[in-house]
Parts: C-alpha cells; structure tokens; sequence
C-alpha cells in the first residue's frame, strides 16, 4: 500500500505473526492485498523485521 510516495505498515506483535499471521489462509489475504508487516518484540521495544 502507497500512501502519497510511502509505504504503509502494519505493526504486528512477533507472538502474534507467529500464531496468527502464519496460518496459511492469513498469508494468501496478506498476498493477495500485498500488505506490509512491520514485526516487533513488545518487551525489548524493538522491529525485528519488516515484511513487504
């Protein structure tokens, strides 16, 4: 998704990815609508990853 030259994310727990966005009918609704994941760790506050 392009929001004026930008790209936006949608931030998700790690925990959460793990156990929700892992299923595979998830991951064919994340492709087909070609949505950015920013993964985060609650406790240490930190991204660990950034999915396109």
């Amino acid at each position: 998704m392009q929001i004026k030259g930008q790209a936006a994310y949608l931030a998700v727990p790690v925990n959460t990815y793990e156990t929700f966005f892992t299923m595979s009918f998830i991951q064919n609704i994340t492709q087909r609508y070609e949505m950015s994941l920013l993964l985060y760790q609650i406790e240490q506050e930190a991204i660990v990853q950034w999915i396109n």
